[in-house]
């Protein structure tokens, strides 16, 4: 049975992208989109709000639906269904112990890396509809 979850594409003046580095599997080591799982009886849309603040400490404003994404692999044991948002981070950067590091990229070259969870289709289906 697939796992609803969130992420989050946070687009800066820049037309530049966020990923954080994954600490633990699955995935390990790899960039994606902040995000996560839902908790039970959690909206969507808060629960992209608060992914965004625990893994990042931004404040996820104007953000707005505009994607599902289908991650799975059932190698890793993974069936997710990914509600994605776009929208504007607000406050200081700062990453929790889920995350390396983090980085800023153009949308364009993010959407040529292989990321976590397929990351990268989600990037391109946002550059396809801008």
């Amino acid at each position: 049975m697939p796992e609803t979850t969130v992420a989050a594409l946070i687009i800066n003046d820049a037309d530049e992208i966020l990923l954080t580095k994954r600490t633990h599997p699955p995935f390990e080591n790899c960039f994606c989109l902040p995000g996560g799982h839902i908790d039970a009886y959690e909206e969507a849309y808060r629960a992209i709000v608060r992914e965004v603040r625990e893994e990042t400490s931004l404040n996820f404003v104007d953000a707005e639906f505009f994607f599902l994404n289908e991650e799975i692999y059932p190698d890793k044991n993974i069936h997710n269904i990914a509600i994605c948002y776009v929208g504007e981070g607000r406050g200081d950067l700062k990453i929790n112990e889920e995350s390396s590091e983090y980085g800023w990229y153009p949308i364009q070259d993010a959407a040529k890396m292989t990321l976590a969870f397929g990351h990268e289709k989600v990037i391109k289906y946002f550059l396809a509809q801008n």
